[in-house]
C-alpha cells in the first residue's frame, strides 16, 4: 500500500509534513513522510493501520523507560517521546538516511504528533519502530547501556565472526552519534533460547548533549561526591559516553565457537536475578487513542 496515496494522508508543506486522520477521528501530523514511506515499503507496512491497532505494552526489559504501544501483529513498537527528543530526531532523520543499511541503529518507520489529546497546549509525540523480537519464540529482551544498573548483567555468548561484525558496526554508529552530540543511547538485545538466535539494535538515540544536560551531569557528579546520589551520572559528554558504552559492550559479548541453545539457557539461568520485575508484558485491554 502506498501511504502517500492513502486518503488518510494530506501533504501540507514541502518539508514532507502530512496531516493524518485516523478512523477514531483524531488528527495528527506525520513528519518526513517521503523518507518514512520508502522505509515502510521495505517492511511492507501500513503505518496508519498499525497506529490504529496499537495496544499498550510494558516490556519487561524497560519497565521505567517510558510508554510503549505494540501493534496487534507484534511487528511494530511505538514509543511516546518528549518534545525535545522528537525535535532531535527530526534533525537526525536526513543524516541517518544518508548512512545506508550498514548500521545497527533501529530504523524509524514513522514520526507523529497528535495535537488533539485533550491536554492543554501539549501534543503527544510518537516514534514508530520495528519490533526487534518479531517472529521469535518467547524472546528475552535486554537493554544494555553501560551504567551501574546494567553492569551486573553476565556476558552474552556470541560467535567470533558475529562479534567482530557487531563491534565494527557499533564503533561506526557510536562515532556517528558522537559527531551529532548524541548520548544516552543503549543496545537492545533480543535472545531466542530455542533457536540460539541473537538480534541487536541501537535504540534511544534521541538525546542531544545540550547546555542543560551538561549542567544536570555536573550536579549529579557533585551529588555523588557528597554521597547524596548513589550512582554515577548517566548523562556525560558524548565522547566519554561513547567510550564507556563500547568498552561495556565488549565485556558483555563473549566470543564462543558457536552459541547453542544450551549455552543461552545457561546464560538465562545466570540472568534470572538481574531481570527487572514488571507487570504483564502486554496489556491487551487498552488501545491507543
Amino acid at each position: 500500500m502506498c501511504l502517500l496515496s492513502s486518503p488518510a494522508y494530506h501533504i501540507v508543506d514541502r518539508c514532507g509534513v502530512a496531516r493524518v486522520r485516523l478512523s477514531s477521528g483524531l488528527e495528527c501530523r506525520a513528519y518526513h513522510v517521503h523518507f518514512m514511506e520508502e522505509r515502510c515499503r521495505m517492511f511492507g507496512i501500513d503505518i496508519v493501520a498499525c497506529l490504529e491497532r496499537a495496544r499498550l505494552w510494558l516490556p519487561e526489559s524497560r519497565p521505567h523507560k517510558g510508554v510503549f504501544y505494540r501493534s496487534d501483529d507484534n511487528r511494530l513498537v511505538t514509543k511516546v517521546v518528549t518534545e525535545r527528543e522528537f525535535s532531535c530526531m527530526l534533525d537526525l532523520i536526513p543524516v541517518i538516511g544518508a548512512r545506508g543499511t550498514s548500521t545497527l541503529l533501529l530504523p524509524l518507520l514513522g514520526m507523529f504528533a497528535v495535537e488533539d489529546t485533550g491536554l492543554i497546549n501539549q501534543a503527544l509525540h510518537l516514534v514508530v519502530m520495528p519490533n526487534l523480537a518479531y517472529g521469535m519464540s518467547g524472546p528475552r529482551l535486554l537493554d544494555l547501556k553501560g551504567t551501574d544498573s546494567t553492569a551486573v548483567m553476565p556476558a552474552v555468548p556470541v560467535a567470533g565472526e558475529n562479534a567482530e561484525q557487531l563491534h565494527g558496526l557499533l564503533a561506526a554508529d557510536c562515532e556517528f552519534l558522537c559527531g551529532q552530540e548524541i548520548m544516552d543511547y543503549s543496545l537492545l538485545v533480543a535472545i531466542d533460547d530455542k533457536s540460539a538466535e541473537i538480534r541487536v539494535a541501537l535504540i534511544d538515540y534521541f538525546t542531544r548533549y545540550t547546555l542543560e544536560r551538561r549542567l544536570e551531569s555536573q550536579v549529579k557528579t557533585f551529588g555523588r561526591l557528597l554521597r547524596t546520589v548513589p550512582t554515577a551520572p548517566t548523562i556525560i559528554e558524548p565522547v566519554r559516553y561513547k567510550q564507556r558504552f563500547l568498552d561495556f559492550i565488549k565485556e558483555k559479548f563473549v566470543v564462543v565457537a558457536q552459541p547453542s541453545p544450551s549455552s543461552l539457557r545457561a546464560y538465562r539461568s545466570r540472568t534470572q536475578s538481574c531481570r527487572p520485575r514488571s507487570a504483564s508484558p502486554c496489556v491487551r485491554a487498552k488501545r491507543m487513542r
